[in-house]
């Protein structure tokens, strides 16, 4: 919550955002954002995400990285 003391969010990556969240979706989850979001290039080589509450509360956060030129 935005009054907490502290805030914690986990980032995984590596993985399609957009599975993530059609997953996320069928198993009812509260989604912290309307859903996955497109990152500014500079934002730590991720392109998208998408951030949940896992059953503790806590924000998780689903990050697809950029894929580099060849």
């Amino acid at each position: 919550m935005a009054n907490d003391l502290m805030h914690w969010q986990t980032r995984f990556s590596g993985m399609s955002v957009d599975s993530a969240a059609s997953e996320f979706r069928k198993a009812h989850c509260e989604f912290l954002l309307s859903g996955v979001v497109a990152l500014p290039p500079a934002e730590m080589g991720f392109r998208k995400s998408v951030i949940v509450r896992d059953p503790d509360g806590h924000a998780v956060e689903i990050a697809e990285a950029e894929v580099a030129p060849r």
